[in-house]
């Protein structure tokens, strides 16, 4: 297995000591202003340190608001984009009197991933920015392994974000991340919204995903970083021709990077104005806190087609709490029958039921694609069917198993009139987590205020779902930050 090789930022001259490099501290918030001893390197790199400066601020601006006194946590890998990401964020947030915490996911996927873990950390400490690590266990797949850890990463940062109360969660995709995946999207034909790449801010499993250094160069911020004389680590997976990202990243070339981000910016303005329509439209929608959608039966035959469409995909992706919504001739014909006056019967498409119910449209989860039983190990926080965030409040509960509660066997007494009480779909309440002892009897349904005698802390259920229905507003950067990548390009 290879090993990441650790690098340390070159010195500013041959003269340089390690503490000239420190005196150079470089202020967010100053425009780019070198203080102390400036080294011969930083004095003659100072309009492109300026510029890192001055890119994080305003895409900090575009991103806000933020609170008073923010909380950052912020995704470090130990990579040079991830610590240029800690530097900058670290200034950014005392200016604010706010708090930025980092985190470092350990994948276990090296013998020497949790060493790294630890280094980047003590890195991160002597930076005097906190850290906490996050540990992927259990087994690992034996293929598909890079999505997987994606997957993996970002539900364990997210998790800790909605733990400790952490809205903002900030990555350290840059420029050239950007023009690899506009590269690698065409190459999959992907339609104009997949061109607009990645936006500044995402809304994902209850926290706010910034991007802000979107509209920075992987070379500028190792200048960055270098002076600093912070050291970074360079994974190895970066040089594997394994993987597509690595294989286009080597092809680019300035002009084509160039190309990719100007198709960006063009297909990034054209969406902004799309999710402008979309958000109106969702706005006329009811999103329930048992987890399901009540619409107007003529909503999306009242909108242009490409607005309903992407409507539809947001309304999917929410409710079936996949991590991408259908696409292609299945959406397409169920976005048909949708449009038909007075002729829908429903349809089951990506994990949800959508039908009609007392004059409104309905679309809730598809109660076949609910896992019949999840045991549960420990007493900890649990996200079931990617949709709902349980707590629990008995001690001894493991053992215990979460069901929907449409496949009990009996639901009988009490629970059964707290059913009929609710008034729900039957749809719905089919889909609902219910707590269940040892015998597999129902402790307690939390949406139905239903709980056996004595049971009532059980358990607690808040509807979480992966996907906002109307997220962030895309954001690209823009035409005017094009042009100013562009002339960094020339």
């Amino acid at each position: 297995m290879r090993r990441r090789t650790s690098r340390t930022a070159p010195r500013a001259s041959a003269n340089a000591t390690a503490a000239d490099i420190r005196a150079a501290a470089i202020d967010v918030d100053s425009g780019g202003t070198v203080s102390g001893g400036a080294t011969v390197e930083a004095r003659a790199s100072k309009a492109g340190l300026a510029r890192v400066n001055r890119g994080f601020a305003d895409a900090m601006i575009a991103a806000g608001p933020f609170e008073p006194h923010p909380l950052l946590a912020l995704a470090v890998s130990g990579g040079s984009d991830s610590m240029a990401l800690a530097l900058l964020s670290r200034d950014w947030v005392r200016r604010r009197k706010g708090r930025a915490i980092a985190l470092i996911v350990d994948h276990g996927l090296r013998a020497d991933a949790a060493a790294e873990a630890r280094l980047v950390g003590r890195r991160l400490d002597a930076l005097g920015l906190p850290h906490r690590i996050l540990r992927w266990t259990g087994a690992k797949p034996a293929s598909g392994i890079q999505a997987a850890a994606r997957a993996a990463r970002y539900a364990l940062l997210a998790g800790w974000c909605r733990r400790n109360g952490a809205l903002h969660l900030l990555t350290a995709h840059q420029c050239d991340d950007q023009a690899e995946t506009v590269a690698m999207r065409i190459a999959h034909r992907s339609g104009e919204a997949g061109l607009a790449a990645m936006s500044l801010v995402a809304a994902r499993d209850g926290v706010r995903l910034v991007r802000p250094l979107l509209a920075l160069y992987r070379r500028e911020l190792r200048a960055f970083v270098a002076a600093y004389g912070v050291a970074w680590v360079d994974d190895p997976s970066n040089e594997d021709d394994r993987f597509e990202r690595i294989r286009v990243r080597r092809a680019l070339k300035a002009a084509d990077t160039k190309r990719m981000l100007r198709r960006a910016a063009t297909a990034g303005a054209a969406r902004e104005t799309r999710d402008d329509a979309v958000a109106d439209l969702l706005a006329r929608m009811r999103p329930m806190p048992e987890g399901w959608l009540a619409l107007p039966p003529e909503l999306f035959a009242d909108a242009a087609l490409p607005v309903a469409r992407d409507a539809l995909r947001r309304c999917l992706l929410c409710i079936g709490g996949d991590e991408h919504a259908p696409r292609g001739e299945r959406l397409d014909r169920l976005l048909a029958a949708l449009r038909e006056p007075g002729g829908f019967r429903g349809r089951t498409l990506g994990g949800c039921r959508i039908v009609g119910w007392r004059g409104s449209l309905l679309i809730c989860r598809e109660p076949a694609a609910i896992e019949p039983a999840v045991r549960i190990a420990r007493g900890g926080p649990l996200r079931w069917d990617r949709r709902f965030e349980l707590r629990f409040g008995d001690a001894g509960i493991a053992g215990y198993t979460i069901r929907p509660l449409g496949t009990l066997d009996t639901v009988a007494g009490p629970l059964r009139r707290a059913r009929r009480a609710a008034g729900l779909p039957g749809a719905v309440s089919a889909g609902l987590p219910a707590l269940c002892d040892r015998t597999g009897r129902p402790v307690a349904v939390p949406a139905l205020g239903w709980h056996r005698s004595g049971r009532a802390a059980a358990m607690r259920a808040r509807w979480q779902p992966r996907s906002a229905l109307a997220p962030a507003r895309f954001l690209s950067m823009g035409e005017s930050c094009f042009n100013r990548m562009a002339d960094y390009l020339e």
